[in-house]
């Protein structure tokens, strides 16, 4: 996915409800495939596979007390100190609670664990909405060079200010993974299949 989609979050200078934010589980996996289907309808189901089963520490989920109701993938980059946020959904049902915010909140507190606290992501020209809520967050959009941004979209950056303890769970659970063996692969695709198999109507 080459860039953020446009959403709408009403309550986005609001405090809004409680939210928590963590890291995505393999528990996770009916609700987080039916709100990835709803908010990226774009996103195939082998790309939803993949994310799930190999790529699952990019992902965090946020719930309110109604229960999942949004997520964010980001990617960490150590060696250019750069945190990449590549997909951000809300359900429309938790929108205006804040959701929205508290995972950006949380890619700030993974990105400084990491070691990257320059987070970037990417938004089309046209996402007038999208755009005025991360400038009240304090991104900018970019102005030296770095990574290009795809033709009609531009580079919003923000520097994390460095706490002066980070949260190394968020580190472990975030950080870059070596690509996993084969045999691990292979066991999570099974998983996958066989959770799949079971979730399908006969």
């Amino acid at each position: 996915m080459s860039a953020l989609p446009a959403f709408s979050d009403t309550g986005m200078f609001a405090s809004g409800a409680a939210v928590r934010v963590r890291a995505a589980r393999i528990r996770d996996w009916p609700r987080l495939q039916g709100l990835i289907a709803e908010v990226f309808p774009d996103v195939d189901q082998s790309t939803i596979g993949h994310w799930l089963c190999d790529e699952r520490h990019k992902f965090a989920v946020a719930f309110t007390e109604s229960g999942l109701a949004g997520l964010v993938r980001l990617q960490v980059h150590p060696g250019e100190r750069i945190t990449e946020v590549s997909a951000l959904g809300v359900l429309p049902t938790a929108r205006g609670q804040g959701v929205a915010r508290a995972l950006m909140n949380y890619c700030e507190e993974v990105a400084c664990a990491c070691g990257a606290p320059s987070l970037e992501l990417e938004l089309p020209a046209e996402a007038r909405d999208t755009q005025a809520f991360f400038q009240h967050l304090g991104f900018v959009t970019q102005k030296q060079a770095g990574r290009q941004a795809q033709p009609g979209s531009a580079r919003w950056v923000r520097r994390a200010p460095v706490p002066v303890w980070p949260d190394w769970e968020l580190r472990r659970e975030h950080a870059p993974r070596v690509p996993p063996a084969t045999l691990h692969r292979l066991a999570m695709r099974a998983l996958y299949g066989a959770w799949m198999s079971a979730a399908r109507p006969n």
